[in-house]
C-alpha cells in the first residue's frame, strides 16, 4: 500500500487531496471525551500504529504542497490503550 500511495503521489496530475484510513472499516470515536472508545482489538490498533509510522516514514514527505493529506487514525484514547 506505501507504495501505491508513493506512486499516486508521484504520478497524479491533477490530485488536490489524499486521504489514508489506517483502521478502515472499523467506526471511530465520537470526538467527545466523555464517550468511550469503540476500537477494542489490540491487533486493530497495533497494525494502526504501524501504518501511521509507514505514512510518515515514506509517504508524507512525498506530498508536493499542492495536495493536502489526510491520515485517519485511531482516537488518542486508543492509541493511548496501547501502553
Amino acid at each position: 500500500m506505501v507504495e501505491l500511495a508513493c506512486y499516486i503521489l508521484e504520478n497524479a496530475v491533477s490530485l488536490e487531496r489524499m486521504e489514508l484510513d489506517t483502521i478502515f472499516g472499523h467506526r471511530r470515536c465520537s470526538r467527545n471525551k466523555h464517550t468511550r472508545c469503540l476500537l477494542k482489538g489490540t491487533g486493530i490498533l497495533k497494525e494502526a500504529a504501524r501504518a501511521v509510522t509507514a505514512i510518515r516514514e515514506y509517504i508524507a514527505d512525498k506530498v508536493p504542497s499542492t495536495v493536502q493529506l489526510t491520515v485517519r487514525e485511531p482516537c488518542s484514547r486508543a492509541m493511548a490503550s496501547l501502553g
